[in-house]
């Protein structure tokens, strides 16, 4: 079933039976708002999976051989960030469960969030911003299969094949934890536990801990990892030797800017990082060692200078 509806908060508030009696009317106008009533009626006979944040998380960073109190601050700071912003997340719920058929179930995140998704075997993940996952809960037991756009890190129980596909490949596993990230016509994926396979189309390439792969345009890039998990769970994003404008995509999944630039990146490549709570002092990170001024205006744009 497509969706139409494009206002969350109208549907919140008519959840919540918070709307006026003039847009009451509007809503009731639309075309699809007989499905969505329909869908709603349906919704008090389905239970959603357990869902335990806390309990991930503290399994996640258990594996954290380099953990921090100040990592640990930022985890328990996006915890209370999600409790915050449940009610205001009760469209994108309704949603996820029940518009698709045949047992799919999609989540999808916003500019600057990131959700964790408790899958039916035990298995985690954990969507970055701008990202979407797909899944059959009906056929899971048969098949553990997801569909992935964006970046998702994943922490897989013990079992029969894991796999994630993507428009630009496919990742395989048994059991472990791994980071993937498919953007435009590139896939890498990063390995920190366990082994992994990646495919696409005459490609295939295994890796072990400590290893990552990127796959783009026919061409395979490996690397040494020496990280124990994938830095954006803690509110950072890092990067080595990657074209510039890949970062400035990154910094407008994770901040409601748009970057506007003329020739100024042109073949440059950024290593480093910026921050995820902190507009300012990620755009100095990136743009200030590099020696391209920036200038703030109004509407959340960012004219780079030349």
């Amino acid at each position: 079933m497509e969706k139409n509806f494009t206002n969350d908060t109208l549907l919140a508030r008519w959840l919540s039976g918070d709307l006026t009696a003039e847009e009451l009317q509007e809503l009731e106008s639309r075309p699809d708002f007989d499905d969505f009533k329909k869908i709603v009626a349906e919704s008090d006979k389905l239970v959603a999976p357990s869902f335990e944040e806390e309990a991930i998380w503290t399994k996640i960073q258990a594996k954290t051989t380099a953990s921090s109190k100040k990592k640990n601050e930022v985890i328990r700071k996006r915890v209370n960030w999600w409790a915050m912003a449940a009610a205001a997340s009760i469209v994108l719920v309704v949603s996820w469960y029940f518009l698709l058929k045949d047992g799919a179930i999609t989540t999808e995140t916003m500019i600057g969030q990131q959700m964790v998704i408790a899958l039916p075997d035990g298995s985690k993940a954990i969507l970055n911003a701008v990202s979407s996952l797909t899944y059959d809960v009906n056929n899971w037991q048969k098949e553990r299969q997801i569909k992935l756009e964006g970046e998702a890190f994943f922490e897989v129980e013990q079992g029969a094949t894991f796999t994630v596909e993507t428009s630009n490949g496919t990742v395989q596993v048994l059991g472990t934890s791994f980071n993937v990230a498919t953007r435009a016509s590139k896939l890498s994926v990063d390995c920190y536990e366990g082994s992994v396979r990646v495919k696409q189309g005459a490609i295939s390439e295994e890796l072990g801990v400590g290893e990552s792969v990127t796959v783009a345009d026919g061409r395979v890039v490996r690397q040494a990892n020496d990280k124990t998990e994938a830095t954006w769970l803690n509110n950072e994003s890092s990067f080595l030797k990657v074209p510039l404008k890949e970062v400035i995509q990154e910094l407008e999944r994770q901040y409601v800017v748009k970057i506007t630039y003329s020739n100024v990146i042109a073949g440059r490549t950024y290593t480093g990082g910026f921050v995820h709570n902190n507009l300012d002092q990620a755009l100095k990170m990136v743009f200030v060692p590099m020696s391209i001024k920036y200038e703030i205006e109004e509407n959340g744009v960012v004219r780079l200078m030349e």
